[in-house]
């Protein structure tokens, strides 16, 4: 029998917005399994409202979604979050079409699909160690 992983008192939070229901339950599972309190979403509007209504420690996003893609949900997170949650982009459009529309990605990280989940999950505790970023001078 497996042994429970133990959670911090406050687990970080994490918001995945993907449309591919098997992977977002293989993607919370091993979230969940390193301690990563997981919120889920399948479309496009409903992930940006969790996002802007919920403080997220990060946030995962599949660009190709129904209603609101990740690319307008990034950008939005962006423009009216100060600091906005570092952002994952799962995809599964070349890495050419990426390349020209990457800095309008505003992502810390680009995962390609098919990816391992243990490739992930080191990517969201790698940016979860991170300092987060001082707020602006206003």
């Amino acid at each position: 029998m497996e042994a429970a992983l133990s959670l911090p008192p406050n687990p970080p939070k994490a918001l995945v917005v993907e449309d591919e229901r098997d992977l977002t339950t293989l993607i919370a599972y091993h979230l969940e399994r390193h301690g990563i309190k997981t919120t889920t979403a399948a479309d496009g509007e409903i992930g940006l409202m969790l996002a802007t209504r919920n403080q997220y420690d990060i946030v995962i996003l599949d660009l190709m979604l129904p209603s609101l893609s990740g690319l307008e949900i990034s950008r939005q997170l962006h423009n009216r979050m100060i600091p906005s949650p570092p952002v994952i982009i799962l995809t599964a459009v070349s890495p050419e079409i990426v390349a020209t529309i990457r800095e309008k990605l505003f992502a810390e990280q680009i995962i390609f699909k098919p990816f391992k989940p243990q490739d992930l999950v080191n990517c969201v505790t790698h940016l979860l160690k991170r300092p987060a970023a001082p707020e602006p001078l206003t």
